[in-house]
């Protein structure tokens, strides 16, 4: 079994209880994962991110050779919004409780890297928020 964690970037808008028309015909990228015979079950939620998220849906179900892919970022960066921001060292440690909580459980590990976004090009160098996020190479 491959689980989906993670935010509105991964979410299964087809699900009911996002219905689709509500979101605007949006997806998620884990809506469209198809591993033909493995299941795929995406817990991915919008608004959600490492501080929030409830892993005890798929924490309980977790088999021995079961794939976990995990999506945050986002929102977790969101500073107007005390329910999910995280500063970056909260967002390592976030990410490293669950790294070990997976990988305690003899589970896959496939952590989602976010896309950029709201990002300026100067030169080389790579400006979101004032903080350099990476190199243009």
């Amino acid at each position: 079994t491959v689980y989906i964690a993670g935010d509105s970037i991964a979410t299964n808008y087809a699900l009911p209880e996002f219905g689709r028309e509500e979101y605007d015909n949006r997806y998620g990228w884990g809506e469209k994962l198809d591993f033909g015979e493995v299941s795929v079950v995406n817990r991915a939620v919008p608004g959600q991110s490492t501080k929030n998220f409830n892993f005890d849906g798929i924490y309980s179900r977790l088999k021995k050779g079961d794939y976990v892919l995990i999506s945050f970022g986002h929102n977790d960066s969101t500073q107007n919004n005390d329910t999910i921001y995280v500063t970056v060292d909260q967002y390592k440690s976030n990410l490293k409780n669950i790294i070990n909580t997976i990988t305690l459980k003899n589970m896959v590990l496939v952590i989602v890297v976010i896309l950029v976004r709201n990002f300026i090009l100067i030169g080389k160098i790579l400006i979101k928020s004032k903080t350099i996020v990476g190199v243009n190479t």
